[in-house]
């Protein structure tokens, strides 16, 4: 607004000097109409002024974007203009500071993680494309003054032109722009939701891993334990002269090893709660523990019923979106081959001899020749995209085919693993290292079947966590693939 001001003083500032005075023009029958060219120039940028208020001023919505699944995407509504976004980036999430659940991480990570906070804005840089698509071209406003080096004085023989043109889109050009942009919002979308989804994933899995190391920490204090009160017998017997020296040192290393891994244990748990801080963008973990159990009931569809589910996936729904996407490009690059027109209007004044000027209107058209330039490099280019996006969905409907049957295959083998080790092997590891710590006190065993025992309890149970964080993982996998849970209840830990 300001500058067209500026622009209508400057241009009143040149008419004011082009005569000693206002003169009038013909424009009805030969009558004279007295109207100021000062007051026609006017008028014209009064018709400039009409034209921007008509295009309406979009860009500061609040831009909420419907997601394909229901509900509403969490897209940033700052305003961009004078909008500091490093106080976004810099802020820091609020996280409980005692026992977090499962739930809890999930919300934060869904409102603070730094990928999907900006993958959000891709939503609005797709929304704003489709609001610039469906903005008509601005019309241009020409002065023109010939004739400055007459032979008279001054300006007394110039022709001064004061004109609008406007490019005039050939066909279906704006509606088919229109539309490759609500596709790309689209697209966008879909791309968002499958993004939110491997944030979820991920959060599940980090969750997961810091449960498993809880209990890893866990056993190795119960192992730290262990290996104590096995020391402290074999001194008794070592005093008693019922075992040797080198059991006692025996003894001293396992002990110092279990420390050791004591220690590794703590380091990973530590290393898994920094991992899940930071799927919500924190930097250390302000929470003092996961609550959750790895024991779950899984009711597991069949694989066939699991692949009939896949069609509305965001992945393929994205992929198809793609599609759609560069075949409205190629629509448009079609229509585009054909050139515009440019109309032109204005308003003439001649300056003639003895004081008497000459008005009169000018019309202009004018269509590039399409000679050279038939935009066929980018109608080419556009059909190559195109083709390439359908191999793409054809690529993503595989892969997704064949993730889900390697999950599907890792969960059943996982979920034998499990009745296996609940059934024989745990009870039947924690059962043999009882008798034989207890015979081993009695004198009814040696120290190398005592250590034994020992070493099997401890692999027997990182191996047992192993399995139920795997099991949990790829429930987390198969779930994000189908859209639904197949976990119906929290089981009860078998001792």
């Amino acid at each position: 607004m300001n500058s067209i001001i500026l622009i209508s003083s400057v241009c009143s500032h040149l008419f004011s000097g082009l005569g000693s005075r206002f003169r009038s023009f013909i424009i009805h029958n030969g009558d004279n109409w007295s109207l100021p060219r000062l007051s026609l120039v006017n008028l014209l940028f009064l018709l400039v002024l009409m034209f921007s208020g008509c295009a309406s001023d979009r860009s500061e919505k609040s831009l909420f974007v419907t997601c394909p699944l229901g509900g509403e995407l969490p897209v940033y509504n700052a305003s961009l203009n004078g909008h500091d976004i490093s106080q976004d980036i810099s802020r820091e999430p609020s996280v409980p500071s005692g026992v977090m659940d499962i739930r809890q991480a999930l919300v934060l990570a869904l409102s603070h993680n730094p990928e999907l906070a900006a993958f959000s804005w891709d939503i609005r840089a797709a929304e704003a494309r489709e609001v610039q698509a469906s903005v008509l071209p601005n019309p241009e406003l020409g002065v023109d003054v010939e004739n400055l080096e007459g032979d008279m004085e001054g300006f007394r023989e110039t022709e001064t032109t004061v004109s609008l043109a406007q490019n005039l889109l050939f066909g279906p050009k704006r509606s088919r722009a229109i539309r490759l942009a609500a596709a790309d919002t689209k697209s966008t979308a879909w791309q968002y939701e499958s993004k939110r989804l491997d944030v979820l994933t991920s959060t599940v899995h980090a969750f997961v891993d810091v449960l498993g190391a809880q209990e890893k920490v866990k056993f190795a204090r119960e192992t730290a334990k262990i290996a104590k009160d096995v020391l402290n017998v074999t001194k008794r017997r070592t005093d008693f002269g019922d075992a040797s020296p080198v059991e006692r040192t025996q003894a001293d290393v396992v002990d110092a090893q279990v420390g050791l891994e004591l220690d590794r244990a703590e380091q990973e748990l530590h290393v898994a709660r920094v991992n899940l801080a930071a799927q919500w963008g924190g930097r250390n973990p302000c929470f003092s523990e996961a609550r959750g159990t790895l024991q779950c009931e899984v009711i597991l569809p069949s694989l066939r019923d699991m692949e009939a589910r896949l069609a509305q996936h965001p992945e393929l729904m994205g992929a198809m979106s793609e599609v759609a996407k560069k075949q409205a490009a190629l629509s448009l690059e079609l229509v585009n081959r054909i050139p515009d027109v440019t109309a032109m209007a204005g308003y003439r004044q001649i300056s003639a001899l003895e004081d008497k000027d000459l008005h009169t209107f000018v019309l202009g058209l004018a269509v590039p020749l399409p000679l050279f330039d038939r935009n066929q490099g980018v109608i080419t280019e556009a059909r190559a995209e195109l083709a390439k996006v359908e191999w793409l969905r054809k690529s993503a409907e595989v892969t997704l085919f064949s993730v889900l049957a390697e999950a599907h295959s890792d969960i059943t083998a996982t979920l034998k693993e499990r009745e296996v080790y609940d059934k024989k092997i745990l009870s039947g590891t924690e059962d043999v290292f009882r008798k034989i710590k207890e015979g081993y006190a009695q004198g009814m065993f040696n120290y190398l079947e005592l250590l034994t025992a020992q070493e099997s309890l401890t692999r027997t149970r990182s191996d047992y966590v192993d399995v139920l964080v795997r099991l949990n993982k790829g429930i987390a996998t198969v779930e994000r693939l189908m859209g639904e849970k197949i976990v119906t209840a929290a089981k009860e830990q078998q001792n």
